[in-house]
């Protein structure tokens, strides 16, 4: 159960960052 969590973590970090990135860039334009 863990292992599976991070694992699935380690692959969405890439995604939250990006999701991150973009919301930092529509709070900017706002």
């Amino acid at each position: 159960m863990e292992l599976q969590k991070l694992v699935m973590l380690n692959s969405q970090s890439s995604y939250v960052i990006v999701c991150l990135s973009l919301n930092q860039r529509i709070q900017g334009i706002i």
